[in-house]
């Protein structure tokens, strides 16, 4: 998860991750990313090409983006 977004970030970009295996998860994972300073328009503004590649990405990861 953590390279399939950060090689869609700036090579800048300071990336802080973790992970924690959780019984009650059932297999399933869940993601919190946290960015600042961001003044995209892909982040601060939403259109239909976004959303098709919000779609690209839950299908490569096999995810849903929560609202």
């Amino acid at each position: 998860v953590v390279e399939t977004i950060s090689v869609r970030l700036d090579e800048d970009a300071r990336i802080i991750w973790g992970a924690q295996i959780s019984d009650d998860l059932e297999g399933a994972i869940r993601v919190m990313l946290i960015v600042t300073g961001v003044k995209s328009s892909q982040i601060m503004g939403g259109g239909s090409s976004e959303k098709k590649k919000d779609k690209e990405i839950e299908d490569e990861l096999g995810i849903e983006f929560v609202d």
